[in-house]
């Protein structure tokens, strides 16, 4: 009873500063390295800029100053056009048209002022908007920053070299219809036109079944003078691609060139804290294959093309990140490629194509489509999004079938909700001969214990002093009697850590498969992929231990309930051998305090995804039956008592190999001799 007393304040010592480290590291976690997104905008950092967009056909003046480049007497520049948007896409379709994406153009930079998917909401709400993909970064300034702006362009022509600016300068709109909208920008050297640059956004017909998200981006140079040019241009990439975790910044920057038929990728997350440049350069033997902006679930890819549509140009030199627009601020940044020096003869002209893919990440979609498997877009981006604290325990391969799996039960009962029970059904069958087994190894394990406990505490009486000793002796008891009191130990967690892996593969899963996202279960629950929100709060609060929190959600509530009884019908395992009376003690308060850390659990499984939770609570419901069953075979084996007596060998039945418990045991002996040995040739 003293050493209970005594072990008690230690133990409960030892839980109280876990808790308390492990809420001080969410905390901090939560605050400072990933910080929940907000709602209002920082007054000194950039914007994403929301706008309405103008009815189909219809201009409308760009309010936002511009930077063009002056007219001169001598010397090149830019002939500045109207500041004007237009609007191209999906306009006036309803969902399953004909068009994937709708995108505002501005003649700004000839860039995309927003674009939307016509078959992804926002939110989970019915009346919700069509999903964002891209949006303009408001600066400090108050210019923007535009997705697929051409930047800029330097000039040799003659005894002439100039870099000309042409992010901020309207260009003059030639052409518009429901499909695609051209753009020009005509260089002038003193009032004689050069060189023009004309760019072309089309978005084509695309039925909801190829599920393609196709913008083709056409950026012509044409030499309107009798002398040679050179031109290099600076072309940007998408902007603007918003946070989906209020958890963590889960925006990345994708870059990938190949070699031989091998990919070679490089990426950069944006929430790295080195504000350098980072240069992707394209060496020689290398072909490029595209940039890309992606968040869990979308991705804008931008990949340039040769002139029969087919990836690996040879016009691009570099593909280079801008660094963060603001030192304070990683949510934004920009990918730009960098054109080789292209010659354009007189009257002639070079054309860049490019295509722009603004849609979900689906691996299906990206092997399936021809177009798609020659640029490679799937693996690097998909698998990059499956890395995390844990996911050494879950093979991508896992992932991969975890995903499989679900989408094929889910075509069966049409609720993914369902299919995760269902999943939880399989996952424990095909686990129940492993933990019954266990289980009742463990039963057995206690039951011989409890006949070789005299011996036990003998072997105390004799060697009060040395625990070394003790332990020798009782390996060689618990070895005659053929007991392995570690088996019932690992037997009864084995099970746990069979699952580990998949509860890891499944919450993966949940984040970064799209087919899952805002797909109900019943009642409350609208989106397996977010928190359940019994109760929504309207905004996002970081509350503390828990941290960016918008509901109530009752999910973590049923799994904190389930695991607590789950525990509490556990059977309890034999102590491990040599253990003092104190440890002894010490183990039996934390198995008693075990069944309350599911309360821990529940803080930590508070804002997941209520699939995950989901999974637990159904996983923990359907073991307290299981484990009903199994304690009531195990009573039935305890009517029948110990079985002490080994089975007796067959004649020309080969030596039974030693064990590794055996083997432990011959160890610890040679252990014991050395030591003896040492200590002799000590006293000599």
């Amino acid at each position: 009873m003293a050493a209970e007393s005594q072990s008690n304040p230690s133990v409960l010592k030892a839980l109280l500063w876990a808790a308390i480290a492990f809420f001080a590291w969410n905390w901090i976690a939560m605050t400072f390295i990933w910080p929940p997104s907000e709602d209002a905008p920082k007054e000194d950092g950039p914007t994403v800029v929301q706008q309405t967009p103008s009815p189909a056909g219809d201009s409308v003046a760009s309010s936002d100053p511009t930077s063009a480049t002056p007219i001169q007497e001598n010397g090149l520049h830019v002939a500045v056009g109207d500041a004007e948007t237009v609007m191209i896409g999906a306009v006036g379709e309803s969902e399953g048209g004909a068009h994937r994406i709708l995108a505002e153009v501005s003649t700004i930079g000839a860039g995309i002022v927003r674009a939307e998917l016509v078959d992804h909401r926002a939110s989970v709400a019915k009346d919700a908007p069509n999903y964002p993909m891209l949006s303009p970064v408001e600066m400090p300034d108050g210019t923007e920053l535009r997705s697929y702006t051409t930047r800029s362009m330097v000039v040799h022509l003659a005894d002439i070299q100039m870099e000309l600016k042409l992010a901020d300068v309207p260009w003059r709109l030639v052409s518009r219809d429901q499909d695609s909208a051209t753009m020009v920008a005509d260089v002038l050297n003193g009032s004689q036109p050069v060189l023009r640059l004309s760019k072309k956004f089309h978005i084509p017909e695309q039925p909801m079944a190829e599920k393609r998200y196709d913008m083709l981006l056409d950026l012509t140079v044409e030499n309107l003078s009798d002398k040679n040019a050179s031109v290099i241009i600076t072309q940007s990439g998408a902007v603007g691609v918003r946070r989906e975790d209020p958890r963590m910044d889960d925006r990345g920057l994708f870059v990938a060139s190949k070699e031989a038929g091998y990919p070679n990728v490089g990426s950069e997350y944006q929430s790295s804290s080195d504000a350098a440049d980072a240069m992707f350069e394209v060496e020689d033997g290398l072909v490029p294959l595209w940039m890309a902006v992606a968040n869990k679930y979308f991705v804008a890819f931008l990949a340039p093309l040769r002139a029969d549509g087919q990836p690996g140009p040879d016009w691009v030199t570099e593909i280079r990140r801008v660094p963060r627009i603001l030192e304070s601020d990683a949510n934004h940044h920009v990918l730009e490629l960098i054109t080789k020096p292209l010659l354009v003869p007189p009257g002639g002209e070079r054309s860049l194509d490019m295509l722009s893919y603004l849609g979900p990440k689906s691996r299906k979609v990206f092997t399936k489509q021809e177009q798609y498997a020659a640029l490679e877009f799937g693996e690097q981006v998909l698998e990059s999004y499956g890395m995390g604290p844990c996911s050494f325990m879950a093979f991508p391969s896992l992932t991969r079938f975890m995903i499989w799996l679900l989408n094929n039960i889910r075509a069966v009962v049409f609720n993914y909700g369902v299919a995760i029970i269902i999943l939880v059904l399989i996952v424990r069958t095909i686990l129940h001969p492993i933990t019954k087994r266990g289980q009742v190894q463990m039963m057995r394990v206690q039951q011989s214990m409890g006949t070789l406990q005299p011996k036990m505490e003998e072997l105390k009486r004799r060697y009060p002093n040395d625990k070394a000793r003790q332990s020798q002796e009782m390996m060689k008891i618990y070895q005659e009697a053929g007991v392995n009191p570690m088996t019932g130990m690992m037997s009864g967690c084995l099970p746990m850590f069979l699952q580990m892996p998949i509860w890891i593969a499944l919450y993966t899963s949940l984040n970064y498969n799209v087919d899952m996202r805002h797909q109900p279960f019943i009642l409350w629950i609208s989106d397996l992929t977010a928190p359940d929100n019994l109760i929504p709060f309207g905004q996002t609060y970081n509350v503390p231990l828990l941290g960016p929190t918008s509901g109530f959600n009752l999910l973590p509530i049923f799994v904190c309930l389930s695991m607590f009884f789950q525990q509490k019908l556990m059977p309890k395992p034999a102590p491990p051998p040599g253990q003092s009376d104190e440890q002894a003690a010490q183990a039996q308060q934390m198995q008693k305090m075990m069944p309350y850390m599911s309360l821990v659990m529940g803080v930590i499984f508070y804002n997941m995804p209520s699939g995950l939770n989901l999974y637990i609570a159904a996983s923990s419901f359907f073991g307290m039956i299981e484990q009903k069953r199994i304690r009531a075979h195990i009573e039935e084996l305890k009517q029948q008592g110990p079985d002490e007596k080994p089975a007796k060998k067959k004649n020309g039945d080969k030596p039974r190999k030693p064990g590794w418990f055996e083997k432990l045991q011959k160890a610890a002996e040679e252990a014991q001799k050395q030591q003896h040995k040492g200590g002799k040739n000590k006293k000599r």
